[in-house]
């Protein structure tokens, strides 16, 4: 089959591997729609903390059932599916305790040693399958997996109706916390970025204001919004170490900041601040299967619309020139 294989940071291409082969309880599926994540981006760049080439990438994927393997009960050849790219060994610590996100023997599609969905094919777990509501198109199935990483995160930020969050980075991911937050009724959101198409695709999904931190002191406006006290919660959807710091500058007294973005490095904060403020720092991994089906019902529902995140498509032929 042709996938894109990552041979080194920034060396990607097509080539001709061989078709995965199924286990007894797994499902080979077709993949009809693809996204790229932002952790896909620094595995190509050579930055991700552990995902490194040779690989083939591609997560947030959508596609049709081919064959299922003998032992395979809840799955039949036509299926419209997406994925749960993770497995988890429910025997660990974190598994016993529920919290599989933080399996100490978890595996990842599009890690090595299981292929992704930047292929012709991908083999997957039958209970990491889910179907596809009627009137949820592939591309729709391929942002299940983001917006589930969203709705972890707006709830890692604990919000209360009435609430202003901040949300400090307007990709995909911040986009996905942000329609998530909205969902569980805080009205009061806050978008940054550097880039004005993310902040208007902000605006248009409902941020109640949006702040282009390359032209505007964010302190100042986060100031005079909330009169001085600081929001309620600081989420980072983006890699850039000094926003840790900074948003414990704009969080008030015993305010939350939620961490989801991958960093490329280390951050150096002002520990005082957490201290003199009772202020909590946490982090947001991924999701577990009760976010993801979350996101699915929120789509099919209609209550949550993912379409517009979609902005290019690109065939698989120039997966490089899309990466790039």
């Amino acid at each position: 089959m042709k996938a894109a294989l990552l041979t080194a940071p920034y060396q990607i291409g097509l080539q001709e591997v061989e078709k995965p082969r199924l286990g007894s309880y797994d499902v080979l599926i077709k993949v009809q729609c693809v996204g790229i994540c932002g952790s896909d981006l620094h595995t190509y760049r050579g930055t991700h903390p552990f995902r490194k080439p040779p690989v083939i990438l591609g997560h947030e994927m959508a596609g049709e059932v081919v064959e299922v393997a003998e032992d395979v009960s809840l799955f039949k050849k036509g299926d419209r599916v997406c994925v749960e790219p993770q497995t988890y060994c429910h025997h660990c610590p974190s598994c016993y305790q529920g919290n599989y996100n933080l399996c100490m023997n978890k595996r990842i599609l599009g890690t090595t040693p299981w292929p992704g969905a930047f292929a012709e094919y991908v083999v997957i777990p039958e209970d990491k399958v889910y179907l596809l509501p009627d009137g949820l198109s592939f591309e729709e199935g391929a942002m299940v997996e983001p917006l589930a990483v969203g709705i972890r995160a707006a709830q890692m930020a604990q919000p209360r109706i009435g609430d202003t969050v901040l949300i400090m980075g307007s990709g995909t991911i911040g986009l996905a916390t942000l329609v998530s937050l909205k969902e569980a009724g805080v009205t009061r959101t806050i978008a940054t970025d550097v880039e004005d198409f993310n902040l208007a695709k902000a605006k248009e999904l409902g941020a109640w204001t949006a702040v282009n931190v390359g032209r505007e002191s964010l302190e100042e406006k986060v100031k005079e919004w909330t009169r001085g006290e600081g929001v309620d919660a600081a989420v980072i959807a983006v890699g850039v170490p000094s926003l840790i710091d900074e948003s414990l500058g704009l969080v008030r007294k015993k305010g939350r900041v939620v961490l989801i973005a991958i960093f490329d490095d280390k951050a150096t904060i002002d520990a005082f601040k957490i201290v003199s403020t009772e202020a909590e720092v946490v982090g947001s991994w991924v999701y577990t299967g009760r976010e993801f089906q979350a996101a699915i019902d929120l789509m099919s529902q209609g209550r949550i619309q993912t379409g517009s995140f979609i902005t290019h498509r690109w065939p698989i032929e120039r997966v490089g020139e899309a990466l790039e």
